[in-house]
Order: C-alpha cells, then structure tokens, then sequence
C-alpha cells in the first residue's frame, strides 16, 4: 500500500510541477488561460488525496489499537487453555485416583459400618477368639438353664445383691 501511495504521491508532484511550469510559461507569454484552474485542479485533488491517506491511517492506527487489545485477548485465551489443560490432567489423575481400591473387602464390619483391613493372621485370631467366647456364652447359658430346671432356684451372687445370709 505504501509502495502505491509513494508513486501516486509522486505523479501528483510530476502532475503539478509541468502544470506549474505551463502556467509560468502562459503568464511569460502574456496569454491568459487555463493555467491556474489547471494547477489549482492538480492541487485540490492532491489535498484529496493526502485527506484519503490520512483517514486511511486513522484506520489503520485505530485498527492496530484494536489489534493490540484483540492480541491481548488471545494471549489471555492461550493462558486459559493452558490452564484447562493442566485442571483436565489433574482431573483425569483425581478421577484415576479414586477408581483405584484402597480397601480390600473383608467380611468384618464394625458396629458403624464401616469397613477394617486386617491381615490374615489377625483375622484368625478375631475368628478363634469369637469361636471361644461362643463356647464360653452357650456353656454359661446351658449351665444357667440346667440349675433353673434341676434345682429350681436361681442362685444369686451375694456380693451384687449387697447382703449377706
């Protein structure tokens, strides 16, 4: 555009420099014509032009004003999707995280419900300790009925009952 300009610049300039020179050769001359209409021609649509020229680079600064807040949005568009991307990884990571079991299911669950990992060999233990207080409970309850049935009489302990006989 630049390069367009310049050459129309300078045909203007060649334009009015032989109108000029015509104009001062008729005036010489002595003869009265249409030099100066000619000149002031040349120089009016120069002036347009230049206005044009102007306005045009009024646009083009206004423009590259806009440009500079269109480059700003960009740069802030990039920043948002780096940051997307980053928070998509992470979430993809979390969500991975969280399928993965932590817990081994285990058939004990305590009174709140929830879930206790043991190792094996506790768990035994936790098994034979039930089985033994089991046998503890039934053989208390057995010789609990048995004493009710054969004897009749409920047996109280003195120290719970706070008196003596």
């Amino acid at each position: 555009m630049s390069a367009v300009a310049e050459q129309r610049s300078a045909a203007f300039a060649t334009e009015f420099n032989e109108r000029y020179i015509a104009w001062t050769n008729q005036l010489q001359t002595g003869s009265v014509g249409q030099g100066q209409a000619a000149v002031e021609d040349t120089l009016r649509r120069w002036r347009q032009y230049n206005a044009e020229l102007l306005a045009q680079t009024d646009s083009v600064l206004s423009n590259n004003n806009q440009l500079t807040s269109l480059a700003d949005l960009i740069s802030q568009v990039n920043e948002q999707r780096s940051m997307l991307t980053k928070l998509q990884g992470e979430a993809s990571t979390r969500t991975d995280q969280a399928n993965v079991p932590r817990i081994i299911n285990s058939p004990y669950t305590n009174i709140l419900g929830l879930r206790r990992v043991f190792r094996p060999s506790t768990w035994n233990w936790i098994l034979a300790m039930s089985v033994i207080f089991g046998f503890l409970a039934l053989f208390a309850l057995v010789f609990l009925v048995y004493r009710v049935v054969v004897t009749g009489e409920l047996v109280v302990p003195k120290l719970i009952m706070g008196t003596q006989r």
